[in-house]
């Protein structure tokens, strides 16, 4: 009997305790997918409960539409949620940079009071700088232009990483101080618009621009590999229509700019030889990637597709040599199970597991890339002083709405 209690309790526990995502995501193609996750703070696992299409994403529609409030208006019910919003290129810019600082006296600890007369120094001036980056480049407007993140995400001192969480008073002395944050940029009617529809027990969790979080994750990780921490990086994102390419110049990761190849590119070839259903397509893609195919076709189909990827490797190299790069990391998406077996392809792909050491929540735990990305982003900085200190000379420019 006390073990059907103690099983209730337990039960009861964390039910009332996991804490509720959901995970709104706009795709490049213009459709919105949603998934409920929860978070179990006993033993820091993330659950995906479920997958929902809400068709098209129309900016002025979407949140007038009734069944979408009514959406937002019960999920959960009736408890807190908060919600990461995964939004295109278009609506929404990120940026890692560093600021580089010559301290006074190598042999002190940091103090509040220096770290506070740093980020005043440096801390508004970039922001213009950023911002006005991404006002040319999108086409925004000032007055739509809205910062939704910023965040302290990495620093060291003489090339020594440290990330404290309470407490500036370290082991970790010297002269060079590096500190690596993120500012994120959203064009204002899509904030405006979640303002709307979601309930007062509904939170922010993070806006996140789509693909961003992948290169971000892959540099903070490749900081404990002396082989690659040093060396500037393209990063490749393969999508339905087109390719979006982000640079790693070690001190600065951003989006660079987009090529026409997609993997509708190689379903069009195969479309003309074969006049295959795009959802056939998939199918073959899979049967591909299995050698579940009789030799002569699937030769037959290779030479197809290879014409096409010789398409992709083009445009990378252009790219690498233009942008300086020393390595190509592609996220392939739905070719990836065909280019893993690919010689000039499958050294460039990411692993579907990479570990990231340096999070609170996530220390030591291999996550997958897909679509958690944004939640490993989300967590960092949450408790750390850093964070705190810069925090105080921009949190006004932050919307109400949003945790930071």
């Amino acid at each position: 009997m006390e073990n059907i209690i103690e099983k209730i309790k337990n039960w009861g526990l964390e039910f009332f305790n996991k804490k509720r995502f959901l995970y709104f995501s706009i795709l490049s193609n213009g459709l919105v997918v949603v998934k409920k996750i929860v978070y179990m703070s006993e033993n820091k696992q993330w659950r995906f409960l479920s997958e929902k299409n809400m068709g098209e994403f129309l900016e002025k529609d979407f949140f007038q539409q009734r069944v979408n409030k009514f959406f937002f208006k019960f999920l959960f019910f009736p408890f807190k949620y908060q919600l990461i919003i995964n939004v295109p290129h278009s609506y929404c810019c990120s940026k890692y940079f560093q600021i580089d600082h010559k301290r006074n006296s190598s042999k002190s600890p940091i103090s509040e009071g220096e770290m506070t007369l740093i980020f005043s120094n440096y801390l508004l001036k970039l922001l213009d700088a950023n911002k006005k980056e991404v006002l040319e480049k999108n086409g925004f407007d000032e007055l739509n232009t809205l910062l939704v993140d910023h965040k302290v995400i990495d620093s060291s001192i003489d090339g020594k990483r440290f990330f404290p969480e309470s407490d500036l008073v370290m082991e970790s002395l010297g002269k060079d101080l590096k500190i690596g944050m993120v500012h994120t940029f959203l064009y204002r009617p899509i904030s405006s618009g979640f303002n709307k529809v979601l309930p007062s027990r509904a939170r922010v969790w993070g806006y996140f621009e789509d693909g961003f979080n992948l290169p971000l994750g892959l540099h903070l990780n490749y900081q404990n590999d002396p082989k690659l921490k040093n060396k500037k990086s393209l990063f490749a994102i393969i999508k339905e229509e087109e390719t979006h390419i982000y640079q790693d110049n070690l001190n600065e990761i951003k989006f660079f700019d987009t090529f026409g190849f997609g993997y509708k590119n190689i379903y069009d070839a195969l479309n003309n030889a074969l006049g295959i259903e795009y959802e056939e397509f998939f199918v073959l893609l899979q049967k591909l990637a299995n050698h579940d195919m009789s030799p002569n076709t699937m030769m037959y189909i290779l030479r197809i597709v290879e014409v096409e990827l010789q398409r992709l490797y083009n445009g990378l190299i252009l790219f690498k040599k233009e942008l300086g790069s020393s390595v190509i990391y592609v996220e392939a998406g739905l070719l990836a199970e065909v280019l893993k077996n690919h010689k000039r392809f499958s050294p460039m792909l990411i692993s579907d597991e990479w570990r990231i050491e340096s999070l609170n929540d996530f220390n030591g735990l291999n996550i997958s890339k897909n679509n958690i990305a944004d939640l490993i982003y989300g967590s960092l900085s949450r408790s750390n002083i850093l964070n705190s200190l810069s925090a105080k000379h921009i949190r006004w420019l932050i919307p109400y709405n949003i945790n930071s």
